[in-house]
């Protein structure tokens, strides 16, 4: 087994976001020949269609304004040049509309599979295109063989196609030599728009199932394996270190807001060591107390410290600490289990701010499981 066929069984995986972007950016879209075709053809019927009797008017004045001039210019040059220049200038204000008309209907065909793409990329040079052994491979590969055999299906059926029409309209083609040039050219534009038609109606079945399948190719080309896929997400996410500074940044922007708020805590409850919790409750705004801040340790000791330069009434309270510690979280409501405690703490505050002496601290009781040294015992 061929090293490219293993590799190609190894990418099972659907090729991600960011492959095909970058895919993308290379130049590597879907691309339906079928489609560019019927594009043309299509156009020119519709250009037929259209604009028909105008380019048989047009057609018939250039050819009248070609053969009028007199014989003095016929035997001047001079007179001959602008003569020429005024015939050219109307031919091109004839043809450049359709050119115009039929480049915009090609590139809309290309942007109707894979969208607007502009990219230089494509355009870089890669020596592996011009390496022999490499192009003897791509032509001989089964991917080459069926498109080239899809081609030459569609090239046999376009020609059976004309070669029919053709012949179903020989009479009404020997007759256009015997016309006047005005009838002429209106039966030669109606016969030819009939065969156009058809042609159309061929490349319209052969679009239909060329498009579907370069999409699906696309993407098929386009799998990754595990490991590719792996690699992509680990360059994505960032070195491990990189997100670490990151995470360990954030904690501190978070820190320092948590500690910047700690001035509106109505009450702090302590471990009184370990553990520091701040209680902010507004009874006019809020429905219950939230978590403003809380630390452990070093943290702890830091918010002791801001809330005695504060004025914030501060609790003794082990067992509420510990557990709003574990079971709560900054700028959230305090845990509806606690809400019975926590209450028992705001009116300690309350009777603190109009008392001349502190009150006793109150006995507060926990439901059980809630403090996590006694659920650990």
């Amino acid at each position: 087994m061929s090293a490219s066929e293993t590799s190609r069984k190894d990418r099972q995986l659907p090729a991600t976001e960011q492959r095909l972007k970058q895919a993308r950016e290379e130049g590597q879209i879907a691309r339906s020949r079928d489609l560019v075709h019927l594009a043309a053809i299509g156009a020119l019927l519709a250009l037929l269609s259209f604009l028909g009797p105008w380019v048989g008017g047009q057609s018939l004045e250039l050819v009248g304004a070609g053969l009028h001039f007199s014989r003095d210019d016929a035997f001047e040059p001079a007179r001959m040049v602008p003569h020429l220049a005024r015939l050219g200038t109307a031919g091109l204000s004839t043809v450049v509309p359709l050119l115009a008309a039929m480049a915009i209907l090609l590139a809309g065909s290309t942007l109707a599979v894979s969208g607007w793409n502009l990219t230089l990329k494509a355009l870089e040079p890669k020596f592996d295109r011009v390496n022999p052994l490499a192009g003897i491979g791509r032509l001989v590969g089964w991917q080459s063989v069926l498109t080239q055999l899809r081609l030459a299906v569609l090239a046999a059926a376009l020609l059976g196609c004309a070669a029919w029409y053709v012949v179903q309209h020989a009479d009404e083609i020997d007759a256009l030599s015997r016309m006047p040039l005005g009838a002429a050219l209106a039966t030669g534009f109606g016969w030819l728009a009939g065969g156009l038609s058809l042609l159309t109606l061929v490349c319209l079945v052969a679009a239909g199932i060329d498009v579907p399948m370069q999409i699906f190719k696309h993407r098929a080309d386009l799998r990754m394996t595990l490991e590719e896929v792996k690699k992509e997400n680990k360059e994505s996410d960032g070195d491990p270190h990189v997100k670490g500074e990151r995470r360990r940044r954030a904690r501190e922007l978070s820190r320092g807001r948590m500690l910047a708020a700690m001035p509106t805590a109505s009450v702090i409850v302590t471990n009184p060591t370990h553990y520091a919790v701040a209680l902010h409750y507004d009874e006019a705004s809020m429905n219950a107390p939230r978590i403003v801040a809380m630390g452990a340790d070093h943290l702890a000791f830091k918010i002791r410290e801001i809330a005695a330069a504060a004025r914030v009434p501060v609790l003794e309270a082990p067992p509420l600490a510990r557990a709003l510690y574990k079971h709560g979280d900054i700028d959230a409501e305090v845990p509806v289990a606690l809400y019975t405690a926590v209450a028992q703490v705001l009116a300690w505050v309350f009777r603190l701010r109009g008392a001349l002496l502190p009150p006793p601290q109150p006995h507060i009781d926990l439901p059980p499981g809630m403090d996590p040294l006694e659920a650990a015992r």
